[in-house]
């Protein structure tokens, strides 16, 4: 699920290993897991029939589109993971329904044994049941992708831990005995008492 992740998702090197990308990136990172990313894609053929099919036909170059990306563990209950791609409005910033094939859709995954189970939901207008079901079969191309990826020059760039934002995983405990501990030295693990009248979390923190 390391592929989810914003950073890793739209990083440059994808167009690399995803022929329906042309170029995307990440402009801010708000938080790991959470980003405002651009997109342009390329119409490859099962997404003109998609298009086709669903009423907004494509043309091989719709444009770069602006989208908020976000990723969350264990929601909306533990063991599901959910992602989060909503097309955002240039000029006003703020969340819309899309533009052509890019329309703002949830997906939810599920670890079943050694496979995953998936839920996507997108709102579609006017579509007629007919076609819903003559939309091609993404598995073939989902798991061509996957191979692709696992071979390129953003799979080893992750194992290099070149891509991706580093951060520090802590938690907060109630101190029953006094003020929490600071570092001193890390490497002869030497601590001291933190001064106990003003205390603040987030000056601790820093």
């Amino acid at each position: 699920h390391l592929t989810l992740n914003p950073e890793v998702f739209f990083h440059p090197l994808r167009s690399e290993v995803d022929s329906e990308v042309e170029e995307c990136g990440v402009l801010t990172l708000f938080a790991p897991g959470d980003a405002l990313v651009t997109l342009r894609n390329t119409a490859n053929p099962a997404t003109l029939a998609t298009g086709s099919l669903l009423g907004c036909p494509v043309a091989n170059n719709e444009g770069t589109v602006l989208l908020r990306a976000a990723r969350r563990r264990d929601f909306p209950k533990p063991g599901i993971w959910t992602y989060v791609m909503a097309c955002v409005n240039e000029a006003t910033m703020e969340i819309c329904e899309g533009k052509g094939l890019l329309q703002t859709r949830l997906m939810m995954l599920t670890p079943s044994g050694e496979q995953t189970e998936g839920l996507e939901i997108v709102r579609l207008f006017r579509v007629p049941d007919w076609a819903i079901h003559k939309i091609p079969n993404v598995v073939p191309f989902v798991n061509q992708c996957v191979r692709n990826f696992r071979d390129s020059n953003l799979s080893r760039a992750i194992k290099r831990g070149e891509v991706g934002v580093p951060c520090v995983i802590f938690s907060v405990r109630k101190c029953d005995r006094g003020p929490p501990l600071r570092p001193v030295d890390f490497a002869r693990g030497e601590w001291e008492l933190s001064e106990k009248d003003g205390f603040r979390l987030a000056g601790y923190l820093q």
